[in-house]
């Protein structure tokens, strides 16, 4: 597919591979709400675009990229088409249908960062005890 501005297109696109109906489609029914926000975060920052960069590209505050990154709210497909434009990626892909990898490994890396980040606070802590009890161990040596 190209980038095509084309809703029509976009609209039969959605159906079509998901199977669902023009009903469930008009309720808001049709994105997973949990794999599209994490993919449009994921995608922001592997592409290292600020908040304030996507929401301009896109014509919306700054707090409403945030709500979609965060989940609570979902982009109308206007937007889910404009963002695949500004990610180069296929609506497929931002909807977490199929996989794209680079964005998988980015996730994956993004996932060992933050558990190599919880082991590191947990070793901090354990030191910062051994600390407090070797100086309370000192202090009353004195």
């Amino acid at each position: 597919m190209q980038y095509s501005s084309d809703k029509i297109y976009l609209q039969n696109y959605y159906i079509k591979y998901t199977k669902i109906s023009f009903k469930q489609y008009e309720s808001g029914d049709l994105m997973g709400k949990k794999e599209l926000a994490e993919n449009m975060k994921s995608l922001r920052l592997m592409k290292g675009y600020t908040v304030s960069y996507v929401a301009d590209f896109v014509k919306r505050a700054p707090n409403t990229i945030i709500n979609w990154e965060s989940g609570k709210v979902s982009p109308d497909i206007d937007v889910v088409e404009d963002l695949c434009k500004l990610y180069q990626v296929r609506p497929e892909v931002m909807l977490g249908w199929t996989e794209n990898k680079d964005l998988e490994a980015f996730k994956k890396e993004n996932q060992q960062i933050m558990l190599e980040l919880k082991e590191l606070s947990k070793q901090k802590s354990d030191i910062e005890a051994r600390i407090k009890y070797y100086t309370a161990l000192l202090d009353q040596r004195k």
